[in-house]
């Protein structure tokens, strides 16, 4: 494995907090009003926080006065766009549009790509993201198929993760190139559908070294797609085996675009344990990380 450990901050998080992520953000494209925005930016200033290997004992002040406006905003909004749950549908509806006018809504994880491979083998030409992809086959009828750009607009999505995913038997055999495919089609999807789609990776000034700047630029470009009604479109990377175990990938990973990894998927790697690998019996590998697994966590 490659143990050159000078590699760019790449937010990684273990496979427990990507299902928590996942999981929860599933909510934004089944049914759009049920997401507590601010609540979710609190929780990922706080992954990225803890993830990243940011100082925070060393930058304690400026940590804490983040923290605090968010934490803070997170209460102010909801009692100024307090509505009561008897109320009418179309008020309910009011107060969520207000909130969302606000407030830019982040869905953390969409196998759209995958949906792309499975269904049109990575070829867009006669792909319409435009259309209601609910009356089209094989995207109508599929249970992992919920997205299109029209109910995303309508969801009032500011910012989506695509997770460039590759099934774990491509582990030790072609995981690292079917990742840039896939990191390819979402970048060709977002290049064709914009400027309704828009490419955000500012995220990396969140790790600069002027730690005044951090409320400033670390959701730079999604503050402002939401100000222009645009859609952030962001890179994920599903499963830690699609680095190959090197380094180096990890390096391009970053500089290509990726802004999180989770360390696993539903398979071991050799370097960490899976919580979904070998159910019922889970029968751990490493006993979590391996210490090349720490090194590059950390």
């Amino acid at each position: 494995m490659d143990w050159d450990v000078d590699v760019e901050p790449l937010v990684i998080m273990n496979a427990d907090a990507a299902s928590y992520v996942s999981h929860g953000s599933y909510g934004c494209y089944y049914s759009s009003w049920r997401l507590a925005p601010v609540s979710f930016l609190l929780s990922r200033v706080s992954c990225l926080l803890l993830c990243s290997g940011f100082d925070a004992a060393k930058h304690w002040l400026a940590v804490s006065s983040i923290l605090l406006i968010i934490g803070a905003a997170s209460v102010a909004v909801p009692l100024a766009l307090r509505v009561a749950a008897s109320a009418p549908f179309e008020e309910r509806l009011r107060v969520a549009v207000q909130l969302l006018d606000q407030v830019p809504l982040i869905d953390g994880h969409n196998d759209l790509p995958w949906n792309i491979r499975k269904f049109l083998h990575n070829k867009l030409n006669d792909f319409n993201f435009d259309e209601d992809l609910r009356n089209v086959m094989p995207w109508g009828r599929s249970h992992w198929s919920h997205t299109d750009l029209t109910r995303l607009k309508k969801g009032r999505i500011s910012a989506q993760f695509w997770a460039a995913y590759v099934p774990c038997e491509a582990q030790h055999r072609d995981a690292v190139q079917l990742t840039l495919e896939q990191i390819d089609v979402i970048k060709r999807l977002t290049d064709r559908y914009s400027p309704q789609l828009t490419t955000c990776t500012s995220a990396q000034g969140f790790y600069g070294n002027d730690v005044s700047d951090i409320d400033q630029v670390f959701v730079a470009d999604i503050i402002d797609a939401h100000k222009n009604q645009q859609v952030c479109s962001l890179t994920g990377v599903e499963g830690g085996h699609s680095l190959g175990g090197s380094l180096a990938v990890l390096r391009t990973l970053y500089a290509i675009g990726v802004r999180y990894m989770t360390l696993t998927s539903t398979c071991h790697t050799p370097w960490a344990d899976s919580s979904y690998a070998d159910a019922p019996t889970f029968n751990m590998k490493h006993g979590g990380l391996t210490l090349f697994g720490k090194t590059l966590a950390v």
